[in-house]
């Protein structure tokens, strides 16, 4: 069993810094979550009770190294892989960047990386995800309405005391706060697998009720 999360950012031209203030909100909204605009940053792992750890692509180049952890990890470790929006985001949006990258290098762990994240279906065995596996909990009952991991943390009284949040990560990343947004991923690694215990009935007894 593996535990994720991920970030991501725009794919552009040039440096950071030299981008458009102008344009940054606007790249920001359009491109972060389209793997064929965009890239993994951040990748968080964590199998079973093991401390949660981090891949970072600072550069485009490097993402292709952190999906080979990604392959690794899970040809060591199998599945499910359990996350928010495990099936619905994390793993697509790894595979069609696995895919691109296959086209560019022809390695074969990538195209087999494509076919081990393929959800194969919405209750696909390979994936746990929490929004799909109970939407009702989060207060919605369509796919399309779906809270974000913060609101959740705040709903259920998860510790959250991140320097930024997921919607902050390209300013961040332009801003060159690189570890924030490591800290951040590593930590919704964490909440991820107490989210999964708390639905499967496995945290341990706390407090005095």
């Amino acid at each position: 069993m593996i535990f994720t999360d991920s970030e991501t950012v725009p794919l552009f031209q040039g440096k950071a810094s030299d981008l458009d203030p102008e344009r940054v909100d606007e790249l920001g909204k359009s491109a972060s979550l389209d793997p064929h605009r965009s890239r993994l940053l951040c990748l968080g792992l964590a199998w079973e009770e093991e401390e949660p750890e981090v891949h970072y692509a600072l550069h485009p180049e490097d993402e292709l190294a952190v999906l080979g952890v990604l392959w690794r990890v899970l040809k060591e470790h199998g599945y499910p892989i359990v996350g928010h929006h495990a099936q619905g985001f994390d793993g697509p949006y790894a595979a069609t960047r696995a895919l691109w990258w296959y086209y560019q290098t022809g390695r074969p762990l990538l195209a087999e990386l494509v076919k081990m994240l393929d959800p194969k279906g919405r209750y696909s065995d390979r994936y746990y995800d929490t929004t799909i596996k109970y939407p009702s909990a989060w207060g919605h009952f369509k796919r399309t309405h779906k809270r974000s991991a913060s609101a959740i943390a705040g709903f259920l009284g998860q510790p959250y005391d991140d320097a930024i949040d997921g919607s902050m990560v390209w300013r961040a990343y332009i801003a060159g706060r690189h570890t924030d947004i490591q800290d951040h991923c590593r930590a919704d690694v964490a909440r991820n697998r107490d989210l999964w215990k708390a639905l499967e009935g496995k945290l341990e007894r706390r407090g005095r009720l």
